[in-house]
């Protein structure tokens, strides 16, 4: 995977890519586009907050890659990674682990020591990130999780 023509952005700060955010994430779980807009618009610095994966070829940015940052409800230093997803011609590539770098990284900076997310089928990813099966916990939506904690 070339890493010189690929850069992570937070939404909130480039508001232009959710529509672009939002058809990646429909391909993968479909839901209202309009539903979806009202989702990713809500991001902030506060959070809940998403990063894109942006890939530049000839000029041109191209969002390939999405994951979304919340609070978990019961634990202050906690935070929920979600919707995580790379285009499917970038997949097995090395950028769903270089967008959870990115992501983990982020959460870092927002002073959280454990990152949770649920997954149905990609445990074995996860796993391989590090993640370790957990309790289940509350994020503003999710009950189950892998957990990891985030080392400096």
């Amino acid at each position: 995977m070339r890493t010189d023509n690929v850069s992570v952005v937070l939404l909130h700060e480039y508001p232009e890519y959710a529509e672009s955010c939002a058809n990646l994430l429909n391909n993968q779980w479909k839901r209202s586009f309009s539903a979806r807009i009202h989702s990713l618009n809500r991001c902030c610095k506060e959070l809940p907050d998403s990063l894109v994966l942006l890939e530049e070829e000839n000029g041109q940015k191209r969002v390939i890659g999405h994951s979304r940052l919340t609070r978990v409800l019961e634990d202050d230093d906690g935070c929920w990674i979600e919707s995580v997803v790379i285009a499917e011609d970038k997949r097995n590539k090395g950028y769903g682990k270089y967008l959870m770098n990115k992501t983990e990284e982020y959460a870092k900076e927002l002073n959280f020591s454990t990152a949770y997310l649920s997954t149905h089928d990609q445990q074995g990813f996860y796993e391989h990130l590090g993640y370790v099966y957990g309790e289940p916990v509350s994020s503003p939506l999710c009950f189950m999780s892998l957990i990891n904690t985030l080392e400096s």
